[in-house]
């Protein structure tokens, strides 16, 4: 499984595979409204994922090459572990990053643009 993220547009940077277990909900943009009889309605325009990532033990390198990408405040281009398939994405939230006594973890979440 190889796990790539960079900006979109520009070469691609093979980083460290989060840990197991990372979250991966779908989230529907559009509306629900209830109608004057009583009936539910719903509009949905598109849906869209959301990664809340975390790698442990990371060395001062794998740190560096994944905190470069994450800080880059651009839309990057996304390729989990476990799919084939490429996603434009944005940093959302703060990126965390702690000192372990086996090394760095970082958190980070991804949201489809």
């Amino acid at each position: 499984m190889t796990t790539k993220l960079y900006a979109s547009g520009g070469s691609e940077v093979v980083i460290p595979t989060p840990d197991e277990g990372f979250e991966r909900p779908t989230m529907r943009v559009g509306g629900q409204a209830r109608m004057l009889d009583g009936s539910l309605r719903q509009h949905i325009a598109a849906r869209k994922r959301r990664w809340s990532l975390t790698w442990k033990h990371l060395d001062d390198t794998d740190l560096s090459t994944l905190k470069t990408q994450l800080e880059l405040g651009t839309a990057l281009t996304f390729k989990p572990p476990d799919e084939t398939s490429t996603y434009t994405v944005l940093v959302t939230g703060e990126i965390g990053i702690t000192a372990t006594q086996f090394g760095w973890t970082v958190q980070a979440t991804l949201e489809e643009v």
